[in-house]
This record gives structure tokens, sequence and C-alpha cells, in this order.
């Protein structure tokens, strides 16, 4: 659904959250959909949202590390590539 209507998607994932706003796969979720949406602002702040939610999963760690290379902000890149 992401990838074929991301609109869909995070209105779906609104929802999720709106249940739960700890529920980490859905931040992540929805960060994705907002990237391909074009909306980066807002899938940076959901990123960092489902890291918050939960800082042990691995995928919210690599997707910020990812949004903050392809923008060219190496400091933090590395610093979720550590963590």
């Amino acid at each position: 659904m992401i990838d074929s209507d991301p609109e869909l998607a995070i209105n779906f994932l609104k929802n999720a959250l709106f249940l739960d706003p700890e529920l980490s796969i859905a931040w992540n979720n929805i960060g994705i959909a907002y990237l391909r949406s074009g909306k980066d602002s807002f899938a940076e702040f959901s990123f960092q949202s489902a890291f918050r939610a939960n800082r042990e999963a691995a995928t919210p760690v690599s997707n910020l590390a990812r949004y903050y290379r392809d923008k060219g902000n190496l400091r933090l890149a590395r610093r979720y590539e550590e963590a």
C-alpha cells in the first residue's frame, strides 16, 4: 500500500497511531509513506518518533541514518549508524 498509494497508507497509519501513539512500527511506516509523498519534514519527525517509541528497533535507526545521509547531514547520519 505504501508503494502504490502513500496517501492512503498515511491515513491508515494515522488511525493506528491514534489508537496507540507509541506504536513504533506505525511511526516508521508512516515515515516511509511521508518520504515517498515528498513530505520530508514529516518523514523525519515520524522516524524520530519511531526511534523514541522503541530505541531497540533497528529499522527506525536505519531509516534515520539513511534519511540524514541522503540529506547530506553526515554528522547526524553517523550518530544513528552508531546507535
